[in-house]
């Protein structure tokens, strides 16, 4: 007799002040006297020196990128720069090019630049000389290169789990700790079309972020926070008091640029400042100046951020930081020289304004000083100021609970439909994620009996055992110091966690991207499925039967279930003497109880056991289901055997499946009146090769009588027998 294996897995995941640079004009134009650019920390050495700090407004010029991990194009499409007809972007160019301005030493301001997907730029470090990487360690030393968020990928934050938003963080965030020694404290989701509360909460206080920046909020709302000058504030989004820091990006315009007129990008169609006359100059830092005053009476506090970046920016990275230099320069000069009079601009708030380059973690530093600041003045002051239109003091009183979703940018606008577009990848990347969740519970669970296989060796004396575990030929390095030291990479589930940690992102699971690259994220996605299958299969046989077992040696894993296709159990079922046994894996930790299907390709009668704890097989209850095959695949079963499943937590089942010696009619009652609908008025035009049904098992459909109705023991469906309808 002939052993044919196949398993099945089954699981539910419910798993500042900056001291200006004093200017001068001079033939050649704009100059600087000398190279100080401020740390952006607050210095305050007596109670003149605090006034003068509260009445300055402080503007942190934030230079960043936003890189999509595919949208119009795909992930290596992006990369690499390919495929330019579709849209102009290079990120690898962009980052080489970031680099070199960043180390320009012929500047005199402090240039900083902040990053945010680290798929991209895992890419792009692994990938440097060991020179350029010793240079970029010393730029995130200085905080001059900094990074936001710090995920594989910026995700969605509607159409996610929270478990796979948890891991494609974990992800960026294990690569920028072990090759930079760099933990990321401010969330950045500048693109996405929503903000959940699940963000505010567990994605941002509950994974140690300080603060949470984003783009796009309701309309309604943005005019209304303009109005009320609440476009930054606090987030209290979870139970308890875990209050969250958030803020408005792109100069609170609905998205994540700098200033109308003023983005500098080979991408941009704005005039440069370089090259500009001094009267030219001065009209455009006057319109520049007169932006700055409308962003700060729309927010609280003397700090303001102006994120100078858009989608792939900074491919000519020197252009627009030459023109950032001048910039802030201009700016500063234009004000000191009084041709442009601070208190015509913003009124009696401030008498001063600084202008810096900066990164989101320093600003975020600097708004905490302004709440600070505002809680000490109003325990130091006889008059309750707390309600001030502009005191940071208001933040807390006027906390955001709940969420921003939906998400409209005008009338009759709201983006909404990706809730339900793209069901089959959808579908994909959840399936995908629960099966990552299991198979690492796989590699757990072997790596623990590899370690104390090593252990039971020492303890016997025998030769020392070697750095790397063998099985079935495939070598992993699973010593304890590797355990404790590995690679960001080094885990053979990698694949599928890459191709997960991408379809989080918020063009992806969201269904918002071409079609060709959803292509592209729904094959990343199966490539990662077949290598961990590949990995689980080794891992489940060896748990079960021991490393040196020939027992279940052609155990497989069907991908294709839900079309009905099992090759291995339906070549099987066509032979009277074959065996089918089947390995079931529940990744929960609670007993589960649940019917699995089996696709066959005869109509017999079946037998089901189940393998007991005393190593004896006891039957349990089956059926027989008829495939409807509505998609005409050429593949699929003609039958769904299906059985009942008890696994133990965090644990596996065995389960054998063989042919009966009867040959009475094997469908089940349910199957019988799943044919009767199949003949109700509302089937009749569907064709009959529909419904494969072997001529010899003598099926015959008896009359409409009760409803049908279909219970798990907590829902019920009735079934009208006359038209197939749902009634109840």
């Amino acid at each position: 007799m002939m052993n044919v294996a196949f398993f099945a897995i089954t699981w539910l995941i419910a798993i500042v002040s900056a001291a200006g640079i004093p200017l001068k004009v001079s033939a050649s134009g704009i100059k600087t006297e000398n190279t100080s650019s401020g740390s952006g920390e607050d210095s305050i050495n007596s109670d003149q020196d605090n006034d003068e700090l509260q009445r300055t407004l402080n503007v942190h010029l934030v230079p960043h990128t936003h890189d999509d991990v595919g949208w119009l194009k795909t992930v290596d499409q992006y990369y690499y720069g390919l495929n330019n007809t579709i849209q102009q972007a290079h990120v690898s160019l962009i980052l080489d090019n970031v680099l070199t301005t960043l180390l320009d030493t012929h500047t005199n301001q402090n240039r900083t630049f902040t990053y945010v997907e680290t798929k991209f730029f895992s890419k792009w470090y692994t990938s440097l000389s060991s020179i350029k990487q010793s240079n970029l360690k010393d730029l995130i030393a200085k905080k001059q290169f900094s990074f936001a968020n710090g995920g594989w990928c910026m995700h969605d934050e509607a159409a996610t789990h929270y478990m796979g938003m948890i891991d494609q963080t974990t992800l960026g965030h294990d690569f920028l700790k072990k090759e930079l020694d760099v933990v990321p404290t401010v969330g950045w989701q500048i693109d996405p079309f929503g903000h959940s509360a699940t963000q505010g909460g567990l994605m941002t206080s509950g994974v140690g972020f300080d603060a949470f920046y984003f783009g796009r909020i309701h309309y309604v709302d943005l005019e209304n926070r303009k109005e009320d000058a609440e476009c930054e504030g606090l987030w209290s989004s979870s139970i308890g008091d875990n209050s969250v820091f958030w803020g408005l990006t792109g100069s609170y315009g609905g998205n994540y640029g700098g200033p109308e007129g003023f983005c500098f990008d080979a991408l941009c169609a704005d005039e440069p400042l370089v090259g500009q006359s001094e009267d030219i100059l001065l009209k455009r830092i006057h319109a520049f100046t007169h932006s700055l005053g409308v962003q700060a009476n729309q927010t609280k506090g003397r700090n303001l951020m102006l994120t100078m970046g858009m989608d792939f920016q900074y491919s000519q990275a020197a252009k627009n930081f030459r023109n950032l230099d001048l910039l802030i320069e201009a700016t500063n000069y234009f004000i000191s020289d009084g041709s442009i009079k601070v208190t015509d601009v913003f009124g009696d708030r401030f008498d001063k304004v600084n202008i810096f380059y900066s990164t989101p973690e320093r600003y975020t530093k600097c708004k905490y000083v302004d709440a600070v600041d505002a809680r000490k003045e109003k325990k130091n002051t006889s008059t309750n100021n707390v309600q001030d239109k502009y005191n940071p003091a208001a933040w807390k009183s006027n906390a955001k609970t709940g969420d921003f979703f939906p998400y409209a940018d005008c009338d009759h606008c709201y983006w909404s439909g990706y809730f339900s577009s793209r069901q089959s990848l959808k579908r994909m990347e959840r399936v995908g994620s629960s099966f990552l969740h299991a198979a690492r519970q796989i590699e757990s669970m072997m790596k623990l009996q590899s370690l104390q296989t090593a252990d039971d060796a020492e303890d016997d004396g025998k030769k020392e055992v070697d750095s790397t575990t063998e099985i079935s030929g495939t070598r992993f390095p699973w010593t304890e110091a590797f355990a404790s030291e590995r690679s960001w990479n080094s885990s053979p589930l990698y694949t599928l966690d890459d191709a997960m940690g991408i379809a989080q992102h918020h063009d992806a699971v969201s269904g918002t991207s071409k079609q060709h690259v959803a292509y592209d994220y729904a094959k990343r996605i199966a490539e990662g499925m077949s290598d961990a299958s590949s990995f689980v299969i080794i891992g489940l046989r060896q748990l079960l039967t021991g490393p040196q077992s020939d027992m279940l040696e052609n155990l497989s894993y069907c991908h294709m279930l839900n079309e009905t296709i099992c090759d291995i159990s339906q070549n099987a079922s066509q032979h009277d003497n074959e065996m089918i046994y089947v390995v079931v894996y529940n990744a929960l930790a609670n007993t589960r109880y649940e019917a699995v299907p089996l696709p066959v390709d005869s109509a017999s009668s079946y037998t089901v056991e189940k393998l007991q704890a005393d190593m004896e097989w006891s039957v349990v209850d089956s059926n027989l289901i008829p495939n409807h095959n509505y998609a005409k695949t050429a593949a699929a079963a003609q039958f769904s055997l299906y059985f009942k499943a008890e696994t133990p937590p965090l644990g596996a089942a065995v389960f054998r499946i063989r042919k009966s010696e009867e040959t009475p009619n094997p469908l089940s009652a349910v199957a019988r009146s799943l044919i009767e609908l199949k003949s109700s008025p509302l089937s009749r035009n569907l064709p009959s090769s529909h419904l494969r049904v072997n001529p010899d098992s003598n099926i015959h459909a008896s009359q409409p009588e009760d409803d049908l109705v279909v219970s798990n023991g907590v829902l019920s469906v009735a079934f009208d027998r006359s038209t197939g309808v749902i009634k109840t």
